[in-house]
């Protein structure tokens, strides 16, 4: 099933990993990866079947939303 918002990576993008997220909400990195994996809020880019990198500036915008 392919997911609306997850994209692939561009070189010039900065980005978190699944674990930054997880520090900076203060959740699990299982927690994190399931969050990321199904939100909308912003966007995630998938670079591999397990891996996923969450846009820097779409994040904060969110979190700061």
């Amino acid at each position: 099933m392919k997911k609306d918002n997850i994209q692939p990576l561009t070189d010039s993008e900065e980005v978190y990993c699944v674990s930054d997220v997880a520090k900076i909400l203060r959740m699990s990195e299982r927690t994190a990866y399931d969050f990321c994996s199904k939100t909308k809020e912003f966007i995630v880019k998938r670079c591999g079947p397990r891996l996923l990198r969450i846009n820097k500036a779409s994040f904060d915008s969110w979190l700061n939303s």
